[in-house]
């Protein structure tokens, strides 16, 4: 499923990325995932 995809894919970034920039990425994902389902917000 695309969640599950999605999901993968920030793992794979946490692993390359400090754990500090994690937080960040998150919340980018977060807010654009918002942007992108309106209907959900």
């Amino acid at each position: 499923s695309a969640v599950k995809s999605m999901d993968g894919a920030a793992t794979s970034f946490e692993n390359i990325q400090d754990m500090k920039d994690s937080n960040s990425v998150y919340k980018r994902l977060s807010a654009h995932i918002v942007l992108d389902l309106p209907d959900l917000s």
